[in-house]
C-alpha cells in the first residue's frame, strides 16, 4: 500500500504528468505570464513589439517518407499563420499559379508582420511538448493566444479571417504528425481571359496543360504520396462568375469548353502520377441536373482509378462499423443526397449545423473538432466536403502507416467518429 501511495505521489510531482495532474511545468507558468502580459499590451490597446518574418522552406525529413502531401486549394494565396509557429518546418515549399507568369507555376515566400512575443511563446510550447504535454493540454488561455495569432499581417495580401486552404492544411498537419507538405493553388485563368473564352481557347488549353505538367514535376521532385484537392466548378458556378466579372454573357458551349479544360488538368495529374492517391472534395451542393451534364460531372466528380471522392455526413446515430460499406442512401443528409452516385468516401462529423450544439450539450455526443492556427480546437464550424476530405486522407494514411489494407474498389465507405477512436480526431 505504501508503495502505491509513493507511486501516486511521484506521478503528481512529475512535471510531465497528464493534464489531469494539474501540475504545471515551469515553461507552462512562464507561458501563462507571457500571454497575460501580451494581452494587456496588445489586445487592450497598448503598444506591441513587432518583427517581420519570411516563410522558409523546410528540409526533407526521413520520418515523412511515404507521408508527403500536396495540397491543391482554391485560394490563390496560400498563406498559413501556423507555418511560422506551431507548424513550422512542416511545409517543403509553397507555390502560386498565375497566368501572367512565364511558367505559370512558381515558388514564393510570403512575408508577415507579427508580434515578437509569439516566437518566444511558441518556443516554450515546443519545450513543453518535448516534456510530454501537447499544446491543447497546457493550462493556458488558448483563445487569448489565438487572438494574439490574429494580429499577424501579411505583406501585400488581405486575407479572409479563416482562409479555406489554411483550415485544410491545419487539419492535415494535426492528424498526420509525421507528414510534410507542399502547397499550391488550383489553376485559374485571369478574369480577362475567362471573359474572352471564345477568343482564348488555345491559350486556355495551354495554361491548364502546362500547369498540370508543372505539378507533376513537383510531385516527382518531392516524392508526393497523397494529393488533397479542394476545388469545385459547375456550369452554374461559371454562370455566376460570368455575371459578376464579365460585360458579355458567355455561351453554354464556351463554359462547357472551360470545364473540359479544367477536367483535363485533373486527368493529366491522375494519368501522370498513377501511384499517388488523390482525395477530391465534391461540391457541397449539387443539383441533380449537374449529373446529367457530362462536362460538369467530369470535372466535379469523374471516377478515376487513383481518385477518392469525398463527402461529409452529419448524423448523431452511429453508421455501421467504424470503417463500413453499409451506407444507406435514405440516411444521408438532404443536402448530400444528389451526390450519392459519385461518392467514394463519407466522413461523419457528428455535427449537424442546425442541431449540433444543442445535441452536444444535451447528449454529450462525440463530435469532430477542427484545429485552427495549428493549436486551437473548435467544434463550432460549418462542416463541408472541403473539411471532410483531409480527414479521409488522414485516415487512409493512418491505415497505410499501420500496414493495414485499404482497397479502393470495395464500394462506398464511411468513417464514423461515434464508433471509433483509432485517431485522435474526436473528443
Amino acid at each position: 500500500m505504501k508503495k502505491i501511495f509513493f507511486l501516486i505521489a511521484l506521478f503528481f510531482q512529475s512535471s510531465c504528468g497528464s493534464a489531469l495532474s494539474r501540475v504545471l511545468l515551469p515553461e507552462e507558468r512562464a507561458l501563462r505570464s507571457m500571454i497575460l502580459e501580451e494581452e494587456k499590451t496588445c489586445l487592450e490597446g497598448g503598444d506591441c513589439s513587432h518583427e517581420n518574418l519570411e516563410f522558409e522552406n523546410s528540409s526533407l525529413e526521413k520520418s515523412s517518407l511515404d507521408q508527403r502531401i500536396l495540397i491543391i486549394d482554391s485560394e490563390r494565396e496560400q498563406n498559413f499563420p501556423s507555418l511560422f509557429y506551431q507548424n513550422k518546418n512542416r511545409a517543403l515549399a509553397l507555390f502560386k499559379v498565375e497566368e501572367e507568369e512565364r511558367d505559370f507555376v512558381f515558388e514564393y515566400h510570403p512575408r508577415v508582420k507579427t508580434l515578437k512575443a509569439l516566437g518566444d511563446i511558441f518556443s516554450l510550447v515546443k519545450e513543453c511538448e518535448k516534456k510530454g504535454k501537447k499544446i491543447e493540454d497546457l493550462e493556458i488561455d488558448h483563445y487569448k493566444l489565438l487572438q494574439l495569432h490574429h494580429k499577424m499581417e501579411w505583406e501585400g495580401v488581405q486575407l479572409p479571417e479563416a482562409p479555406h486552404g489554411q483550415r485544410v492544411f491545419d487539419i492535415l498537419a494535426r492528424y498526420n504528425p509525421e507528414a510534410q507538405f507542399v502547397v499550391g493553388s488550383f489553376p485559374e485563368v485571369s478574369n480577362k481571359t475567362f471573359c474572352s473564352i471564345g477568343k482564348k481557347r488555345e491559350e486556355i488549353h495551354d495554361f491548364f496543360k502546362k500547369t498540370a505538367e508543372s505539378y507533376l514535376e513537383i510531385i516527382q521532385k518531392y516524392n508526393i504520396n497523397y494529393v488533397n484537392i479542394s476545388y469545385a466548378s459547375t456550369i452554374l458556378s461559371l454562370k455566376n462568375h460570368n455575371k459578376r466579372m464579365c460585360n458579355d454573357k458567355l455561351s453554354f458551349e464556351e463554359m462547357s469548353f472551360y470545364l473540359r479544360e479544367k477536367t483535363l488538368f485533373l486527368d493529366l495529374l491522375s494519368e501522370g502520377a498513377p501511384s499517388v492517391l488523390f482525395f477530391q472534395a465534391l461540391p457541397n451542393t449539387y443539383e441533380r441536373s449537374y449529373l446529367d451534364r457530362q462536362d460538369s460531372r467530369n470535372f466535379a466528380a469523374k471516377k478515376r482509378d487513383n481518385f477518392l471522392r469525398v463527402s461529409y455526413w452529419t448524423s448523431f446515430i452511429p453508421q455501421g462499423e467504424n470503417f463500413s460499406q453499409r451506407v444507406l442512401r435514405d440516411r444521408i443528409p438532404l443536402s448530400q443526397k444528389n451526390l450519392w452516385p459519385v461518392v467514394d468516401f463519407y466522413i461523419n462529423s457528428g455535427f449537424d449545423e442546425a442541431e449540433g450544439q444543442k445535441f452536444k450539450e444535451k447528449e454529450k455526443r462525440d463530435i469532430l473538432e477542427m484545429p485552427y492556427a495549428g493549436f486551437y480546437l473548435s467544434s463550432d464550424f460549418n462542416m463541408s466536403n472541403s473539411f471532410a476530405t483531409p480527414v479521409a486522407l488522414s485516415y487512409v494514411n493512418y491505415l497505410r502507416q499501420g500496414k493495414k489494407m485499404f482497397h479502393l474498389t470495395n464500394g462506398k465507405k464511411i468513417l464514423d467518429p461515434l464508433l471509433t477512436h483509432e485517431l485522435l480526431f474526436y473528443k
